[in-house]
């Protein structure tokens, strides 16, 4: 059998592929409208570290987490429970600042909250559900012990 070559990439390029992706990052933040990285990493349901890593080129995300990227910035829509959160989320960012328009938009937001709290508590049962299946404790369960 012959043998095949297999093109190892220069360290060159693999920085210049990192630093792309950081720009493609860089980008889907901008295209989000989040105040801040903190929040488009909590839109994304990511942690903040990485996409501190991600955006300066010092790694890359896998598949998975720059597909929430890409859903947190709006390019994709997410999928109905994640719409749900990042629609009260960009609203939050909207009226945070104005202490008369949030009183002016308290009915709503209770409602949102009690969406909010409906779509946390059916989270939480089906991990419970998953981790009796796989005889394990859910992270929300291990969570209320270290509290």
């Amino acid at each position: 059998m012959p043998e095949k070559d297999i093109a190892i990439p220069r360290l060159s390029d693999r920085v210049e592929q990192r630093q792309e992706v950081a720009r493609f990052v860089r980008e889907l933040y901008a295209r989000s409208g989040c105040a801040t990285w903190d929040r488009f990493a909590k839109r994304a349901s990511v942690h903040a570290v990485q996409v501190s890593d991600w955006q300066r080129g010092r790694s890359v995300p896998d598949g998975y987490n720059l597909l929430k990227l890409i859903r947190a910035s709006g390019l994709l829509e997410p999928d109905e429970d994640q719409h749900v959160i990042a629609t009260v989320d960009r609203f939050i960012d909207e009226i945070a600042a104005s202490p008369a328009l949030v009183e002016s938009y308290e009915p709503d937001l209770r409602l949102m909250t009690d969406e909010i709290v409906a779509l946390a508590t059916a989270a939480s049962a089906t991990a419970d559900r998953l981790a009796d299946l796989l005889g394990t404790r859910s992270p929300a369960a291990v969570g209320e012990v270290a509290d």
